[in-house]
């Protein structure tokens, strides 16, 4: 089989509206058919927490957002609210005919095995969660342990989110580097309830510098999953910058809405 040619963003720290529309971009332009597949890394710099496309109510203190400096936004996929800050996102945007297998689980199962390589070649041998749907959906995000998930020691490091658009997909995601139970209480609880969410948010979620015992940037783990999702894809990454026409894509705000009427589909109820 011919190993097919995808296009590597750089690892890139921007603010929380141009990573949401720069993936909403991505998307776009690819089923266009006008840029080609596309992987790319990124962190936050500022932190933010993203709503699944979805998600009607957020589980969230609208105030203690404020006063810490958490920008919310909704994104294209589905899922539950995510916190970022202290993680490494990634998105791909690609379709059947770039190595992308056609359906949501078969997407999930092998870009899933790209991350399980990613993490072994930094020392951490992680698992894959279960089926999508199997009980009821909570608010956040990380308190799933479903297709697609990372799962480490019961915990979940990671996990991701899909959309459709026409044949294109989007699936991008998030790896916790750092330890996020203690910050995310206190977004989440209400008076009273603090200590009791970070017992659940810790018992619950994991991050990669505690299951390597040491800390990893974002720029060697970016090179990890790199090498890890060319295996499981069977693709070649070279690096690219963006296009003169994705460069303001990118700065404009996200849009938000079906990109056209029923082609759209955002799906994932983890990320």
């Amino acid at each position: 089989m011919d190993v097919r040619i995808w296009r590597l963003l750089p690892l890139r720290s921007s603010p929380p509206a141009e990573n949401v529309a720069l993936d909403e971009a991505l998307l776009r332009l690819h089923a266009q058919g006008r840029f080609p597949p596309t992987l790319r890394f990124y962190t936050w710099s500022r932190p933010a927490v993203t709503l699944g496309y979805c998600q009607h109510t957020s589980p969230l203190d609208p105030r203690a957002c404020r006063d810490l400096g958490i920008e919310v936004l909704r994104r294209l996929s589905g899922g539950r609210a995510v916190l970022h800050g202290g993680d490494l996102c990634f998105s791909l945007v690609g379709g059947p005919g770039d190595g992308l297998a056609g359906g949501t689980l078969e997407a999930y199962r092998r870009v899933g095995a790209g991350l399980l390589e990613g993490l072994r070649l930094v020392g951490i041998k992680a698992t894959l969660g279960g089926e999508v749907g199997r009980r009821p959906a909570p608010d956040l995000c990380f308190l799933r342990q479903d297709a697609g998930d990372v799962i480490h020691a019961g915990r979940k490091l990671g996990g991701c989110s899909q959309a459709w658009y026409r044949s294109s997909l989007l699936l991008h995601g998030s790896i916790l580097l750092e330890p996020q139970a203690d910050r995310l209480a206190r977004l989440w609880a209400a008076p009273g309830e603090l200590e009791e969410r970070r017992q659940v948010l810790a018992a619950r979620l994991g991050s990669v510098r505690e299951s390597a015992g040491r800390t990893i940037t974002p720029a060697d783990l970016a090179w990890a999953i790199t090498r890890g999702l060319q295996e499981a894809l069977r693709i070649r990454l070279e690096c690219r910058a963006l296009s003169a026409e994705e460069q303001p894509a990118a700065r404009r705000p996200p849009n938000i809405s079906p990109l056209d009427s029923m082609a759209f589909l955002p799906y994932g109820d983890v990320s």
